[in-house]
């Protein structure tokens, strides 16, 4: 059995509010959702049972501006708050 180990992280509102949402609307924790990110970022092996699922292969497939994580807001809701 792999050990796992525990960290804090800081995230900003607008970060955490991002993340929450994420996690309600697919029904997983905040925890759940970070590990895939990291585990996408790191370009390691899920660990999940989502290894086989098609959605797990959509981050990165559309080419977006320089700006977009800069302009997240205007990207996802078309405009500020």
């Amino acid at each position: 059995m792999q050990s796992e180990h525990k960290t804090q992280i800081y995230l900003s509102t607008a970060e955490y509010r991002l993340l929450r949402r994420r996690a309600a609307s697919e029904k997983r924790s905040m925890a759940a959702v970070i590990r895939e990110a990291l585990a996408a970022y790191l370009g390691s092996a899920p660990r999940g049972g989502w290894a086989g699922d098609s959605l797990a292969s959509l981050p990165g497939i559309a080419d977006g501006r320089p700006t977009d994580s800069a302009d997240i807001d205007e990207v996802l809701y078309g405009g500020t708050p």
